[in-house]
């Protein structure tokens, strides 16, 4: 089912951070390429995490197609009550009457952000903030590794001729606005999504973001003052990498504990696999990436997103194969 999928994927998180912290504390020197990997995978469950929230909202109904309906449908509604009601004023001096559902940004982003419709777009919208960051994560990742290769990154380096002020810059700026995504589409279905629980699911997520960005950035802070400092053989660039590694082996315990409390299995208990003719888990190849990773979900969400429109990527989808599926089933 399209929910285990995507909670299996935020989960992966953990182990990933854990064993890739490991390996770049025994081989120091290769750590730089190896943390880009892992940074790579947290903006991807960035995008996990929002998937999970609209599959918690659209499951009841029967899958994310029909709750983009009824959200289109509740505007539109909403919007001729509206109109109706405004037209049926006769005093003027009462204002009109606006019911139709807004989500209105909050500070800083009201002063240049224009207020959203509640409907399928708001969805889009959502989609496009998170997959920005999945997108841009690895480019950044990509360019650090290359300004590293030349001599002209210098992790933890806050120059302006190295490259990692600029990454450090940008990454900062896609990050918080993927976060930001994540905060206004909690407010927009808060009451909705309460009896799942989003609160101490997305601290369980900030608090991995947080450990691995704003740590790295204390330690780079510490030891620009020269209170991190050369040991032996190893540079001071080696004991910052070391320390923040090493701390996070250490996080990532806690925070399996913290996962383990917010993602319970037990609601799972006892469910048979979804096998629903007309179901959407049904519709997509599955395989190891796709119930791992649910990466055949995120792809089809790249689609609808529209970021880069002239982009399609191929999700396996077979028409008529769920239906197919169903019908060998013994009744």
């Amino acid at each position: 089912p399209s929910i285990q999928r995507k909670i299996v994927g935020i989960l992966w998180i953990v182990p990933i951070f854990a064993v890739d912290s490991w390996l770049s504390l025994r081989f120091i020197k290769a750590s730089v390429y190896l943390d880009m990997f892992r940074d790579c995978y947290e903006a991807y469950v960035i995008h996990l995490f929002l998937s999970l929230m609209i599959t918690y909202l659209s499951q009841e109904l029967g899958g994310e197609h029909i709750f983009l309906d009824k959200l289109d449908q509740r505007f539109q509604d909403a919007l001729k009550q509206e109109e109706s009601e405004n037209l049926n004023q006769q005093d003027q001096s009462v204002p009109p009457v606006s019911g139709a559902p807004m989500v209105h940004h909050m500070f800083p982003f009201k002063f240049f952000i224009r207020t959203w419709k509640l409907d399928r777009t708001f969805i889009a919208k959502c989609k496009r903030g998170t997959i920005q960051f999945v997108i841009l994560k690895p480019t950044l990742t990509i360019i650090a590794a290359l300004c590293e290769f030349n001599g002209v990154y210098e992790q933890g380096t806050f120059a302006y001729d190295k490259g990692y002020l600029y990454v450090t810059f940008f990454e900062n700026l896609s990050i918080t606005y993927a976060a930001y995504i994540l905060v206004l589409f909690y407010v927009a279905f808060k009451k909705q999504l309460k009896p799942y629980g989003p609160v101490p699911k997305f601290l369980c997520i900030k608090a991995v973001l947080f450990l691995s960005f704003w740590q790295s950035v204390l330690l780079a802070i510490l030891s620009r003052f020269h209170l991190i400092h050369d040991i032996g053989k190893f540079t001071t660039e080696d004991v910052k990498t070391g320390l923040n590694n090493m701390c996070l082996c250490v996080e990532m315990l806690m925070i399996a504990y913290a996962h383990k409390w917010a993602f319970p299995y037990e609601e799972f208990k006892g469910q048979a696999p979804a096998l629903d003719g007309n179901s959407e888990n049904n519709t997509m190849t599955r395989n190891l990436l796709s119930d791992n990773f649910a990466l055949t979900d995120t792809v089809r969400d790249f689609n609808e997103s529209k970021l880069l429109p002239n982009i399609v990527l191929p999700t396996g989808f077979v028409p008529g194969k769920g239906v197919e599926q169903a019908k060998k089933v013994p009744r």
